[in-house]
């Protein structure tokens, strides 16, 4: 109950952050949506298959597999803001940002099948929905702190959408 909505912080503090910059180097409103539509689709097609893997080979190789990806997927992210992004073009960028988004995605489709069979086997059958009402209202405020910490970010910073040169 602790871990799932501190991950749902990552996730909406890193969506709205990739959006933002999606915008930055876009322009474009509908650039921006499709960049949250490859995550939503890359976890939408691969969590029935982490599901059935993880039945078949097991729940800890399953999370494994995800974490070895959120590494990859923060790799990609850290490399190509700090080596690529300033020296390519805003094209080239947005398309790394896709890249990313896909990486994204696909981690959460693949953790999120296991990790809840995990939860769901660790609690008691009679239990298990009241648990599961909490678990989802959590991983709601979860995601709604996400954009309000970066909100807060960029209102402390200062809410200039350029960027620096």
């Amino acid at each position: 109950l602790i871990v799932s909505p501190i991950n749902m912080v990552g996730v909406g503090l890193t969506e709205s952050t990739m959006a933002a910059f999606a915008f930055l180097i876009t322009r474009s409103n509908f650039l921006v949506g499709l960049s949250s539509t490859v995550s939503g689709l890359a976890l939408l097609l691969v969590a029935p298959c982490a599901g059935c893997l993880a039945d078949r080979v097991g729940r800890q190789a399953v999370l494994r597999l995800a974490s070895a990806l959120a590494v990859l997927s923060a790799a990609w992210v850290f490399v190509w803001l700090l080596y690529f992004q300033p020296h390519t073009s805003d094209r080239t960028c947005y398309a790394l940002l896709l890249g990313s988004q896909f990486l994204g995605g696909l981690r959460r489709g693949i953790q999120q099948p296991a990790f809840d069979a995990i939860f769901g086997d660790s609690v008691a059958s009679g239990r298990r929905s009241q648990i599961y009402s909490w678990l989802s209202s959590l991983r709601k405020l979860g995601l709604a702190c996400g954009p309000a910490t970066a909100a807060a970010i960029f209102f402390a910073r200062g809410d200039s959408w350029t960027e620096p040169v």
